[in-house]
């Protein structure tokens, strides 16, 4: 849950895709603290994260795909309280066929804004 070897604000650029499908909230949010330890002021951080909106606190492994319980919102939410502003966010369907889940991700492109709240 940390970026412990990574310099304070020595990265312009985070990009995460998939790894944070399965990160509980709580992981969600601490990595979202140390993305803006790392980045350099006016850096950006692109993210895909679980937007699967029912069964919290639920079994992951049960859910579709495996995904954990998060919100786009909360995320958002997240991202802001840790100095992160929100430039875009968007949900996308994942899988195919009768496994195709309307919604089920989150996409957001983040840039360091300010000291977190």
């Amino acid at each position: 849950m940390s970026l412990g070897n990574v310099q304070d604000g020595n990265v312009s650029f985070v990009f995460c895709f998939d790894p944070m499908i399965h990160f509980d909230s709580d992981v969600v949010r601490s990595y979202l603290a140390e993305f803006h330890r790392v980045m350099k002021p006016g850096a950006f951080a692109f993210l895909h994260y679980s937007n699967l909106t029912g069964i919290p606190g639920g079994d992951f492994q049960r859910n579709a795909h495996a995904w954990i319980f998060m919100l786009v919102q909360l995320f958002s939410h997240y991202a802001q309280k840790e100095g992160l502003q929100v430039v875009k966010q968007k949900t996308i369907d994942w899988g195919s066929g009768e496994k195709r889940v309307k919604d089920l991700d989150g996409l957001t492109l983040l840039r360091w804004a300010s000291e977190p709240r």
